[in-house]
């Protein structure tokens, strides 16, 4: 997958939802992000796969840190927790194009979705 993002710059958006991805399967997008950087992907769609934890969801959302074209980012409907919601956080506070993030039914509390939603 890595490389189908490296080398297709006209990919501007992915749905993975639905597909029972595991985190190993988060791991590996998140180490495309991390491998390419700024690939042209705009809109990215992992929702309603309860498979995934925090493990992936982490190591996911810090790939994030080289990559300032994702504008969508949908993660609802997975088993994904705090520890998710603040590296995510963490990356929100620099990257101005992620301006929209759902989390919608994980398992994460109140205080973390309204500070996601104050940075985005």
């Amino acid at each position: 997958m890595g490389e189908a993002l490296k080398t297709n710059k006209s990919l501007k958006k992915i749905n993975f939802y639905g597909n029972d991805f595991k985190d190993r399967a988060l791991c590996k997008i998140a180490f495309a992000f991390q491998e390419y950087g700024n690939i042209g992907l705009k809109e990215l769609n992992l929702g309603n796969n309860p498979n995934m934890t925090d493990i992936g969801g982490v190591k996911f959302a810090n790939s994030l840190r080289q990559n300032y074209r994702l504008a969508r980012l949908n993660l609802s409907d997975n088993n994904l927790k705090d520890p998710t919601a603040e590296a995510l956080n963490k990356i929100l506070i620099n990257n101005i194009k992620l301006a929209d993030v759902d989390l919608s039914n994980n398992k994460i509390h109140l205080q973390h979705l309204e500070l996601l939603k104050s940075n985005c």
